[in-house]
């Protein structure tokens, strides 16, 4: 499998810090828990090889000509208790004589319990590129109402996590929303600027956040040669989030409506590109934005969230009338509990939809687990909780065909 490298630097640009996420196998092979996170390092011949600890280990350090030859080493893993996940820091050195700072990818090949990781020529980089040019044809859906607090946001990350994930295919989240409540409600500012490239987020000190460069930068430049990767942001393994930028139009000057004609236009032509290396394109939309309305354009399918009130309801209707219903893939009730009223718009919306193709699983319901999960930047997948069972079963009725 390749991974990526995730880099980060001290002021100056310094490299300061390289870093592996390790996936659940990862772990298994190197035995690793909340308790227990030594492992073995050993680094040679261009190469890293992690092992479980033991108590035999004889550490060895051998340099030659000021290069290390030969490294073996006791490290300790970092742990991230409320998402349960590992990660592994390169020694800077072997990251350099690696290669990782120029191009930070690797392959991670399991041989016998030892877990082998290796660079990546650029050649090779590129032959994996041209790889997913030939064989993705992403799917783009929008999760898109016209009316907020609708579990929006909630929805679309469920959905991409259980298709990156769970699924295994390649996932692109983005949004229409400067909030980038699509990045923070799966990372928080601090893993963001960790995983970002070239310090693309930034806080100041009364907690404002900064996108220096997302999806707009992206759009705009893309009349020259320009490579998406150093937009994303991995939240998860096989899911990536491009940011949008605060500032995203303004339309104050010439320049700013200049720049939202050009968005409009070039819009279209990314999305077209970024297909061919995702196998499905996630746009979280905005309720009350005209950019919403080109978003809708490139779109193959919609999901609607609605919560279960009357003109919420009737809203999305009319938003299906207005796409048309061929194109809807499904609707999905979300802060559900169980009243009089809400059932019986529950059943106005149910005996509409009977007649058409349109996925309607079983309303999510409002549950305190759901509210601390998203506290705690975690989706319903991540969680062990029979309470989240039903919830889970139908997000998996919208995901499993799309």
């Amino acid at each position: 499998m390749e991974k990526k490298i995730i880099l980060t630097y001290r002021k100056g640009n310094i490299l300061n810090g390289c870093r592996l996420n390790l996936t659940k196998e990862l772990v298994n092979i190197l035995d690793l828990n909340e308790e227990k996170r030594e492992f073995i390092l050993e680094y040679k011949d261009k190469n890293i090889f992690l092992m479980a600890a033991n108590n035999n280990i004889k550490e060895k350090k051998s340099i030659e000509n000021g290069e290390i030859k030969h490294l073996i080493t006791m490290m300790k893993a970092g742990y991230e208790k409320g998402k349960n996940n590992y990660k592994i820091s390169i020694p800077l050195q072997v990251a350099k004589m690696m290669k990782l700072d120029k191009i930070p990818m690797v392959k991670v090949k399991i041989e016998k319990n030892i877990i082998k990781i290796t660079g990546t020529e650029k050649k090779v980089v590129n032959e994996v590129k041209e790889e997913r040019v030939l064989k993705r044809e992403g799917k783009i859906y929008m999760i898109t109402v016209k009316k907020g607090g609708s579990a929006k946001t909630f929805t679309a990350i469920q959905i991409a996590y259980f298709l990156a994930v769970i699924k295994k295919s390649k996932v692109l989240l983005i949004s229409s929303d400067t909030s980038n409540d699509h990045l923070f409600n799966l990372l928080t500012v601090e893993e963001a600027q960790e995983l970002s490239k070239d310090n693309n987020v930034s806080i100041d000190a009364v907690g404002k956040i900064t996108i220096k460069k997302g999806l707009k930068q992206l759009v705009l430049s893309s009349e020259k040669k320009i490579d998406y990767q150093d937009y994303i942001i991995e939240a998860r393994e096989n899911l990536d989030i491009i940011p949008l930028e605060s500032d995203i139009f303004r339309l104050t000057t010439s320049k700013e409506f200049t720049d939202y004609q050009n968005y409009m236009l070039r819009f279209p032509k990314v999305m077209k590109q970024l297909r061919n290396f995702y196998d499905y394109i996630i746009i979280d939309g905005i309720p009350v934005s005209d950019i919403d309305n080109f978003y809708t354009e490139v779109a193959d399918k919609f999901i609607i969230p609605i919560v279960p009130d009357e003109a919420t309801i009737r809203g999305a209707i009319n938003l299906v009338q207005k796409i048309g219903a061929t194109r809807i893939h499904a609707i999905m009730v979300s802060k559900y509990r169980k009243t009089a009223a809400k059932d019986e718009y529950l059943q106005m919306l149910n005996s509409w939809i009977k007649k058409t193709s349109i996925i309607y699983p079983e309303p999510v319901k409002e549950l305190a687990q759901i509210e601390q999960l998203i506290k705690n930047k975690k989706t319903i997948f991540e969680s062990e909780s029979k309470y989240l069972l039903e919830t889970q079963k139908s997000f998996i009725k919208v995901a499993k065909d799309m």
